[in-house]
């Protein structure tokens, strides 16, 4: 975000040397702590690390000369893309392929009560923080495994369908390439289990320990 002093004329006040405090309509923002500017930004100086929360979509950001609050300036209209909220999902960062790196979420449920467990999955990007949607599951569930292994693949396995009792299906994600998908292995869990702990063993073999039936 680059904050920049202007004259009444618009043009840039090169010379402003004052302190700057911001403020955001979206009272859970980070925002960068009061600046005070130097002959070298030269009116104008960029500050990172600034976080919107809101779940409204739009924000604002406000900055204003903490001496005198008529010089003032504000953003509006910032449109926040915000993600899912669930529980008892996965996310599991894919290894290889073309979403290398890419962190697989995937399942959950909508509300703590854990019930109608979500098929929904989404795609993280960690370099942009951008959310995009990925493939339908087989089957909703929340409180199971998913683990990375081979070239953009991932096993989802267990968990629970909005039931006490959990269920025993795997499911392959096939994750690299343009069309992502999820589709039953045709295999299933010696016990139903949920909440369980899983690791890859091998490039072909995943160690599903534990949990709860």
């Amino acid at each position: 975000m680059t904050v920049t002093a202007r004259n009444v004329d618009n043009s840039i006040a090169t010379v402003y040397r004052g302190t700057v405090h911001f403020t955001s309509s979206d009272t859970t923002a980070t925002l960068p702590p009061d600046y005070d500017f130097t002959a070298l930004d030269a009116g104008a100086h960029t500050f990172t690390g600034v976080i919107l929360n809101t779940t409204t979509g739009t924000a604002s950001i406000t900055v204003t000369d903490a001496a005198n609050g008529t010089i003032t300036g504000s953003q509006t209209g910032i449109v926040v893309n915000v993600g899912p909220l669930v529980f008892g999902a996965t996310a599991t960062r894919i290894s290889g392929g073309s979403r290398g790196g890419l962190i697989f979420i995937a399942g959950g449920s909508a509300s703590t009560s854990t019930v109608s467990p979500l098929s929904n999955t989404w795609f993280y990007n960690p370099a942009n923080s951008s959310l995009t949607a990925g493939p339908t599951l087989a089957f909703g569930r929340y409180l199971h495994t998913a683990t990375a292994f081979g070239v953009g693949q991932v096993l989802v396995a267990g968990g629970s369908p909005g039931a006490p009792a959990g269920f025993r299906e795997f499911e392959l994600c096939n994750l690299d390439g343009a069309s992502p998908s999820c589709a039953t292995t045709g295999g299933t869990l010696a016990t139903t289990r949920c909440n369980a702990a899983a690791a890859p063993v091998s490039a072909t073999q995943v160690l599903i320990a534990g949990g709860t039936n």
